[in-house]
């Protein structure tokens, strides 16, 4: 177990005069089946991330063998600008396992899919562990496995499958999501007009709404506006912890901290935001767990676990009914350009009654990205959204906006 090794490394790093010391390992063994090859490749990774605070300035190592890593050497890298701070934590030992049914594979999930043709369809299974240690005496140990698939060329469609693989219902609808989508690709021509009012889907909402969020947290903190109106006032935005049986995420996050449930916006005004260890001793604010790495020995930083957007709203058939020829419905992005809080989008979507895909160049003001939303549909939508290695579950409706 890395952690006997660990308590070892994190003594050195102390004794090189370290006020906080921290380590994660994690081992990730994927399966992955490629549609029409039969033959599964596997991926074996492992990552190791261990952390000194000195005199403000953190040193980090980042590698994939501790044998590697000695106390004084993570004192030599640390640097920075002699403000950096971490809360410290109780101490506890927690072990977390999911339920995972060894028999269950992507295997079984072959048998029974159809002869798919026309576009790449992958099916991954990862098996996940992770070890955390800290000097406040933090013990983690978590393992967990989860299913998704990817389907398309170069433009990915992921679902996660929890502790099961996705079914063949779920892989053949999104299969032929890709296919329509293909469609939409070659038939495209462009609209160079800016519409009236743009109907966004649940998926793109998703998007945006991850982005704005990173907004939420400025530099520095005295600029940091709780209780300051940020939407419209019926909308309400929550982070949520992700339970055991959810793929998405687990309960403690990658710095040892156990989640709670967030309420970020409330009838319109932020009344939280993400933190850290490090950001909430930088704003003064209780850890909200979600210290996340976007790669495997990667550093934490604030990441969304589980976004539920909701806001008061009709039916997406009455919406849609009151759309006139001068507005656009936006099915799917194509790229995304921030600059500041310009937003640029270029995408593919309707106009009107015309059954005809354009592809159109849009901009927008992402600060103000919740206070130009005219109406939501009271019906909620789930994807999956993906900051590289962590998968973040995020259900919002479709939205209409100025």
């Amino acid at each position: 177990m890395i952690l006997d090794q660990g308590r070892k490394i994190l003594e050195e790093i102390t004794s090189s005069g370290a006020e906080f010391a921290d380590l994660r390992a994690e081992f990730v063994n994927s399966n992955i089946i490629r549609l029409g090859e039969g033959i599964p490749r596997r991926r074996n990774e492992k990552g190791l991330l261990v952390r000194g605070l000195f005199r403000g300035n953190w040193g980090v190592v980042s590698t994939n063998q501790l044998d590697n890593v000695k106390g004084g050497e993570v004192a030599k890298l640390s640097f920075g600008d002699e403000r950096g701070k971490v809360v410290r934590l109780k101490p506890a030992k927690i072990e977390l396992s999911s339920p995972i049914d060894e028999g269950l594979s992507i295997y079984s999930l072959l048998q029974d899919l159809p002869k798919i043709k026309d576009v790449e369809v992958e099916l991954i299974e990862e098996d996940w562990k992770k070890e955390y240690l800290s000097t406040d005496e933090r013990e983690i140990e978590q393992r967990w496995k989860f299913f998704f698939i990817k389907i398309g060329d170069g433009e990915e469609w992921r679902v996660t499958g929890g502790l099961v693989p996705p079914s063949p219902e779920i892989v053949e609808k999104l299969v032929d999501e890709a296919l329509e989508m293909r469609t939409m690709e070659r038939k495209a021509s462009w609209f160079n007009n800016y519409p009236k009012r743009i109907l966004l889907t649940p998926r793109l909402v998703s998007k945006l709404l991850l982005l704005w969020i990173k907004t939420a947290s400025p530099e520095p903190p005295d600029q940091l506006k709780i209780d300051e109106r940020v939407g419209v006032e019926h909308v309400q935005v929550k982070d949520l912890p992700a339970p055991l049986s959810s793929a998405s995420n687990l309960f403690v996050d990658d710095e040892g901290v156990e989640g709670r449930e967030l309420t970020l916006i409330s009838n319109g005004v932020l009344i939280n935001v993400m933190t850290d260890r490090s950001s909430s001793a930088y704003y003064g604010l209780r850890p909200t767990g979600n210290g996340r790495a976007s790669t495997i020995g990667g550093v934490p930083s604030p990441t969304p676990r589980n976004i539920v957007f909701q806001c008061e709203g009709d039916t997406l058939d009455q919406i849609e009914g009151e759309l006139n020829q001068q507005d656009l419905i936006l099915l799917r992005l194509r790229n995304v350009s921030l600059m500041g809080n310009q937003i640029e989008l270029i995408g593919d979507g309707k106009i009107g009654e015309v059954d005809k895909v354009v592809r159109t160049k849009l901009e927008l003001n992402l600060k103000n990205f919740l206070q130009n939303i005219i109406e939501c549909s009271k019906d909620l939508y789930t994807s999956i959204e993906w900051i590289g290695r962590i998968p973040i579950k995020v259900t919002t409706p479709f939205i209409l906006l100025r």
